[in-house]
């Protein structure tokens, strides 16, 4: 059970409405933690924001999913773990996809963006993106206007992950139950987290 009640019913408000409706349809984020952050303007106007951050510019939604992916299992939200995005599936994000991210290095499915932005992701978690190497390495693959996309998902995700995961929408161990492969993926990310 969520530490914070969620609304109930119908929303009232015009926008939650309207985000509980696209989180059904969409599934990230669900109309679960929408009905939690819709209860106050602030929170569904960060939700709005969270949403875009995640679906919307210059990345492909598959590449997009796969680091909202890998940093809330390093993260261990079991909210944000358990949920796939229906577009990120619907552009050929499958699980087994998903779970090459244990192995980056022999992702056969992962393209060398993708792994770059996985990366990327790791460091940003670490605290380590503060150097002019991460940025070469990141512009072998991406324009600057790409980077701050990336950027910007990276930072909507960690501090809002950690948010979403107190909130215990769904715990980690609920979120195994359903997605059995987060424990494999949770060993490599919390290795990679490590080094």
């Amino acid at each position: 059970m969520a530490r914070i009640e969620p609304i109930s019913g119908t929303p009232s408000d015009p926008l939650v409405a309207r985000l509980v409706e696209e989180g059904e349809r969409d599934g990230t984020p669900d109309a679960r933690i929408i009905r939690v952050y819709g209860r106050t303007d602030l929170g569904a106007r960060w939700i709005e924001f969270c949403k875009a951050a995640m679906t919307e510019g210059l990345l492909p939604v598959r590449l997009q999913e796969l680091v909202r992916i890998r940093m809330s299992v390093a993260e261990e939200c079991g909210y944000c773990s358990s949920l796939r995005s229906k577009p990120a599936q619907e552009a050929g994000l499958t699980e087994e996809i998903v779970v090459q991210m244990v192995d980056l290095d022999n992702a056969p499915d992962l393209d060398d963006r993708e792994k770059a932005a996985l990366r990327y992701a790791d460091l940003y978690r670490r605290g380590e993106i503060d150097s002019d190497q991460v940025f070469e390495d990141l512009r072998r693959h991406f324009s600057d206007d790409e980077i701050i996309d990336l950027g910007i998902l990276c930072g909507v995700l960690d501090g809002g992950g950690k948010f979403a995961k107190s909130l215990e929408v769904i715990t980690w161990a609920q979120a195994c139950e359903v997605r059995p492969t987060l424990t494999a993926l949770q060993e490599q990310v919390a290795g990679a987290a490590a080094v």
